[in-house]
C-alpha cells in the first residue's frame, strides 16, 4: 500500500518499488511470526446459516437457564472493555468508594476467587477485562453491581491501534522484559498479549531496526535534511538506496497509521489476532463471547468446549454481519443485558459526565463517594503517569528528522474515509449498541441531575473528549486527557 502510493506520487521508481517488494516477501518467508498466546486462531468458516442461528440460539438460551438470586450481592464488578479510560475510571472513581481491604486482588491475568473458602472474606470490588461470564459465575448467589463504560467504535479501534503501538515501542530495541512476579506488564494482559508480542517480531526486525538507529543518529547530530538525505550521513549499507527511498516516502506523508516504521492499521486490522480481540469487543464483553474469559477459568471447571463454541459464534458473526439472523439474536440479547443487568453505564465521549454520574450513583448505593482533595490528586497522578508512558513508547520510533511518532486529534482526522467506514462496518454491533447504551445514560443522567445529586466536577478537572483528544481550549492541567485513556 505505502509503495503504491509512492509511486503514484513519483516518490520512488517502479524498479526500486519491485526491489523493495522482494525484500519483504524474502524476509517474510525466512521468519515465523511469534506463536498465537491462546488456543486456536480463528475457528475456520465452516459452519452453515443454520448452524449459526443454532449456535446463536443455544448461547442465548444460556441467560433465560441461569439462576439468578433477586438480591444484590455486596460485589460491584467492573468490566473494563480495553481503551474505555477503565484505567482512570477505576483508579480514581471505584477504588477510592470501597476499602482497600475489600479490593479483589489484581485480575487482568489470572481471575482470582471471589468466594474464597475459610475465613477469608469475599472482596467486594473486582475489576478486569473478563466478560460477561464472570457476573454468569456469580449470579446463583446473587446479582452483582455491573458496570461498563462504552464508547464510539471508530475511536475506540484507533485508540487501540495506537496504544499497541505505543506498548511494543516501549521495549523497542531492548533486550525480553523479566518476569515479574508482584505486578504484571501490559504486555501480558489481553488483548495486549497478543498484538504486543506480533508488532514486537515485525518492529524490531532488521531493516527497521537499521534505519530508526540512522534516524536517531542523525537527529542527534543535527543534520536532518529531508530533501538530501544522503548528504549528511556515510550510507555504507548494501540497501541504502532503499533506505533513503523509504526516508523520503516517511517524510513526505507523515501518516502514523501507514508508515514504515511500524505496520499499517490496515493491515494489523486483517490480522487473527486483531479480529478476535478488538472488533466488537463491547458487544463480545457483554454477550460474554471475547477469547479471554475460557481460557482463565478453565482452572475453574469451565470446558474448552465453551471457548470453541464461542469462536465458532464470533466467526459467524464476522461472516453473516448485521443482517444474519443469528446476528439479530445476539444483538437483542446485548442489548437486553444492557438494559437490565448492567447497573452503572458510563460514555466514553461525555467522560467529565460519566465522572459525575458514576460517584452520584455509587452515592445512591449508600456510599460516601465524593470528589474531593483525594480525587483530584488521582487525577494528576494518572495524568502525568499516562503522558510519561506514552512519550517513553514513541520516542523510540522516529521520523526521518528524528523526531517521535505522534498521535493526535489531527492524525485521526486524516485517516482515510474509506478506513473510517471499514471499521465501522466490521464493529456494527459495537455501534448499535451505543445507540441504546447513550439513550440510557441521557435518561439516567437527567434523573440524577433533577434530583440534585450530580455534583460539578472542580474545575481544574473539566474535560473536553470529543473524537479521543482533548480540545484546543480545554487544556487544563488535571484530568487525564482522552488521548492517554
Amino acid at each position: 500500500r505505502l509503495l503504491t502510493q509512492a509511486i503514484v506520487r513519483g516518490r520512488i521508481s517502479v524498479p526500486m518499488a519491485f526491489r523493495f517488494a522482494a525484500l519483504v516477501v524474502g524476509c517474510a518467508l525466512a521468519t515465523d511470526p511469534p506463536p498465537y498466546p491462546w488456543g486456536q486462531r480463528v475457528a475456520p468458516d465452516t459452519d452453515t446459516e443454520a448452524d449459526c442461528i443454532r449456535l446463536a440460539e443455544d448461547w442465548a438460551a444460556r441467560d433465560t437457564g441461569k439462576r439468578e438470586s433477586s438480591r444484590y450481592l455486596d460485589l460491584t464488578i467492573f468490566i473494563h472493555v480495553p481503551r474505555t479510560a477503565g484505567r482512570f475510571t477505576g483508579s480514581c472513581v471505584f477504588k477510592p468508594t470501597f476499602p482497600r481491604e475489600s479490593h479483589c486482588p489484581k485480575a487482568y491475568h489470572v481471575l482470582p476467587p471471589l468466594f474464597p473458602n475459610g475465613s477469608k472474606k469475599p472482596c467486594t470490588l473486582l475489576m478486569s477485562h473478563y466478560d460477561y461470564r464472570v457476573v454468569e459465575g456469580v449470579v446463583h448467589r446473587g446479582r452483582p453491581t455491573v458496570v461498563m463504560m462504552l464508547r464510539d467504535p471508530l475511536d475506540r479501534v484507533l485508540s487501540a491501534y495506537e496504544f499497541a503501538i505505543e506498548v511494543s515501542g516501549r521495549r523497542l530495541g531492548l533486550t525480553p522484559m523479566p518476569e515479574i512476579t508482584d505486578k504484571v506488564p501490559t504486555r501480558k494482559v489481553w488483548p495486549w498479549s497478543g498484538l504486543v508480542p506480533y508488532l514486537d517480531f515485525h518492529l524490531g526486525n532488521e531493516p527497521r531496526t537499521r534505519r530508526n538507529e540512522a534516524r536517531r543518529a542523525r537527529a542527534a547530530q543535527g543534520t536532518c535534511d529531508a530533501k538530501n538525505l544522503r548528504s549528511y550521513m556515510p550510507w555504507t549499507h548494501p540497501e541504502a538506496d532503499l533506505d533513503i527511498a523509504i526516508d523520503k516516502m516517511d517524510a513526505a506523508t507523515r501518516d502514523p497509521y501507514n508508515c514504515s516504521m511500524t505496520i499499517s492499521l490496515e493491515d494489523l486490522m486483517d490480522n487473527d489476532i486483531w479480529l478476535e480481540s478488538i472488533d466488537n469487543a463491547v458487544t463480545y464483553q457483554l454477550l460474554g463471547l471475547t477469547s479471554n474469559t475460557p481460557w482463565s477459568l478453565q482452572r475453574q471447571g469451565l470446558e474448552d468446549e465453551e471457548e470453541q463454541t464461542a469462536a465458532r459464534i464470533r466467526q459467524c458473526l464476522r461472516s453473516g454481519g448485521p443482517n444474519s439472523t443469528a446476528g439479530r439474536i445476539l444483538m437483542e440479547l446485548a442489548v437486553t443485558r444492557l438494559e437490565e443487568r448492567v447497573d452503572i453505564i458510563l460514555m466514553h465521549d461525555r467522560l467529565d459526565d460519566s465522572t459525575r454520574f458514576a460517584f452520584a450513583k455509587l452515592r445512591s448505593f449508600g456510599t460516601d463517594a465524593r470528589m474531593g482533595q483525594k480525587f483530584e490528586k488521582c487525577v494528576e497522578k494518572t495524568t502525568k503517569s499516562m503522558k510519561r508512558r506514552t512519550e517513553k513508547g514513541l520516542r523510540n520510533i522516529p521520523w526521518p528528522d528524528g523526531t517521535s511518532l505522534e498521535f493526535n486529534k489531527r492524525t485521526r482526522q486524516a485517516v482515510p474515509q474509506h478506513v473510517r467506514q471499514r471499521i465501522l462496518d466490521r464493529n456494527w454491533m459495537d455501534t448499535e449498541l451505543m445507540v441504546y447504551g447513550r439513550r440510557i445514560f441521557n435518561k439516567e443522567f437527567d434523573r440524577l441531575q433533577k434530583k440534585g445529586l450530580v455534583e460539578e466536577l472542580p474545575m481544574k478537572t473539566v474535560v473536553g473528549a470529543a473524537g479521543g483528544f482533548r480540545e484546543p481550549n480545554q487544556k487544563k492541567e488535571g484530568f487525564p486527557s482522552a488521548k492517554h485513556v
